[in-house]
Order: structure tokens, then sequence, then C-alpha cells
């Protein structure tokens, strides 16, 4: 489900907020470290070289952005 939402807003810059919000439900301001292992987990899967993504980009102080480049 997040690689989805990520792809249907692909090139736009998706916050671990909006993303609890939509996927998990999770509203307010919580703290959690979900959002970032799920990404981390996708990278192992998708990525060529997960420890330089082309396809799942974090954006500092911002979130994800999925690019298909």
């Amino acid at each position: 489900m997040v690689l989805k939402y990520l792809m249907d807003h692909a090139g736009k810059v998706v916050s671990r907020k909006e993303l609890l919000e939509k996927i998990w439900q999770i509203r307010g301001e919580v703290e959690t470290r979900t959002v970032d292992a799920f990404i981390v987990r996708l990278r192992k899967y998708f990525e060529p070289h997960p420890e330089k993504p082309v396809y799942i980009k974090s954006i500092r102080s911002a979130g994800y952005q999925f690019t298909d480049e």
C-alpha cells in the first residue's frame, strides 16, 4: 500500500504524516519510525542499490518522493 500510494503520487513529495494518515489511519502528531522501516524494506526489494535509491528518494525534512526516471 505504501508503494502504491507513492506511485500514485509520483513526483510529489509525500510526508511521513500523510503516509501515516492515508495508509495506517494514524491521526495527529504521532512520531513513529514505521514509515521509515517500510521504506527501507521497499528499497531492499525494488532498488538496484538500496543504499543509493533511484526510485524512492528521501527528501530531507519533507518526506519521500517516488520517481520513475
